[in-house]
């Protein structure tokens, strides 16, 4: 979807994948992982702007998050995890969206929604809407995928710790 926002077009992107890891713990988890991303830590969030089979360009990104409260649910005080990235690089967008999790089946789904104001203007707007917002979402893709790996496998270690008695 393209929406307009004073004057500047947005793109905005939305995912979701289902995660067997309990909600009560999954936000918990997911914060683990963003801090060691925002650090810097073995897999920084990076975009990847040409994904050809021959021809691949990597770029790693500033990212940051915070927590706000999610009024999207009402009835169940939580909290959402605000993301922010900055590419430092004028082709490619910076982004802004949330990161939100919902109890399902006994895990959790977890969704990624945002926004991003194509570069270029007029050209950029023309390259999202052939190309750009592709890549973009398979960005926001590939990030929900490791969060959801993350979650899965702290919960794997979270479980191989308990004694065998606490009845798995």
């Amino acid at each position: 979807m393209v929406t307009t926002t004073n004057d500047a077009t947005l793109t905005e992107i939305s995912v979701e994948k289902r995660c067997a890891c309990p909600f009560s713990i999954a936000q918990e988890y997911a914060q683990q992982y963003l801090q060691r991303m925002e650090s810097g830590g073995p897999a920084p969030l990076a975009v990847y702007p040409f994904a050809l089979p021959f021809f691949s360009l990597r770029r790693s990104v500033a990212m940051s998050f915070s927590l706000a409260s999610d009024a999207t649910e009402p009835g169940r005080a939580h909290e959402q995890v605000l993301l922010r990235w900055t590419s430092g690089f004028g082709l490619l967008p910076d982004f802004r969206g949330t990161i939100r999790f919902r109890p399902e089946h006994g895990g959790t789904l977890v969704m990624i929604d945002g926004t991003y104001q194509p570069p270029l203007g007029g050209p950029g707007a023309i390259f999202d809407r052939l190309i750009g917002k592709w890549i973009a979402t398979s960005t926001i893709s590939d990030l929900l995928r490791r969060i959801v790996a993350s979650l899965e496998e702290q919960q794997r270690e979270w479980l191989a710790k308990q004694p065998a008695s606490a009845g798995r």
